[in-house]
């Protein structure tokens, strides 16, 4: 996303999620690297890391001192918000019945205070979609990614090519 709007000339280095990562930050192996606000806020309160910016369009709670991306890059706001999410899936042929039983249960967990609680204080947010409205998110979510690629130069085949709207 970076790259779509601006320059940021650096070696892509992949690990296997935000623990090793760190690991390789504190180890003085790499400089740094998008972290999701759970992995990264204990770390930053401790001084153990310093947060450059959140990815978002304005300062967060979580972390009031460390500025949102927007500041730097005012052009990054048409790509926000932006940021990992986590699904719950069924595979395509199970039953509607079955398939109501566990979004009706799925719904009520996320529900629960402690959980809302717990996302709350790791920066996260529950959507708690289905049917049309997922579907909706996810497209959206599949453009603003396929199309920032694209205009970073990184995508290896156009989006508009497998039929991937523009945002």
């Amino acid at each position: 996303m970076i790259n779509a709007v601006d320059e940021l000339d650096v070696r892509n280095v992949t690990f296997g999620g935000d623990g090793p990562g760190i690991t390789a930050m504190l180890g003085g192996h790499i400089d740094f690297m998008p972290l999701s606000l759970a992995a990264a806020q204990e770390h930053i309160a401790s001084g153990r890391l310093k947060g450059l910016a959140v990815l978002t369009k304005e300062p967060i709670e979580q972390l009031p001192d460390v500025p949102p991306i927007t500041q730097a890059l005012p052009e990054i706001e048409s790509y926000l918000p932006w940021g990992p999410f986590w699904a719950v899936a069924v595979r395509k042929e199970t039953p509607d019945d079955i398939v109501t039983t566990l979004a009706d249960a799925y719904e009520q967990g996320v529900a629960n205070e402690q959980f809302q609680q717990f996302l709350t204080k790791n920066g996260g947010q529950s959507l708690n979609l289905r049917g049309e409205e997922a579907k909706q998110f996810l497209s959206h979510w599949q453009s603003v990614t396929a199309w920032a690629l694209e205009r970073a130069g990184s995508a290896k085949v156009s989006p508009e090519e497998v039929g991937i709207p523009k945002p």
